[in-house]
């Protein structure tokens, strides 16, 4: 699986993530990672349909609600998985000891909204 950042750190054209693609031969799944305090989807939409890996199936290896509770993100965001099908693999990033602004326990009506958007049958199963 590869997985980078979906823009670059700083954000300049050297350090955008297709520079660093390793090749087909090389990866099974792309993916990224979403969290609440990046809204903008642009750069995912833009990932997601980068010519390069476009034949191989999406994850998000990381993604959640980061300090505030959130649930329009949670909503943005299976709003996001349901629009591009490609998108086979979520892992929510729980962290309820170490890091309480992602604990889902802090975030009652964002937890909420996910026990709702995880009853979309494409989430259920096994993946291929």
């Amino acid at each position: 699986m590869w997985v980078p950042r979906s823009f670059g750190t700083p954000e300049i054209e050297k350090n955008h993530p297709k520079h660093f693609w390793p090749g087909k031969g090389y990866v099974d799944w792309v993916g990224t990672t979403w969290y609440s305090i990046y809204k903008a989807s642009s750069a995912f939409h833009t990932f997601y349909n980068n010519p390069k890996w476009r034949s191989k199936p999406f994850a998000f290896a990381e993604w959640g609600v980061w300090g505030r509770d959130d649930p329009g993100f949670v909503g943005q965001f299976f709003g996001f998985l349901k629009s591009h099908p490609r998108v086979r693999m979520a892992v929510y990033y729980q962290s309820a000891s170490l890091k309480p602004e992602f604990a889902l326990k802090n975030h009652p009506a964002s937890r909420a909204a996910l026990r709702r958007a995880v009853k979309w049958p494409r989430l259920t199963g096994v993946a291929p």
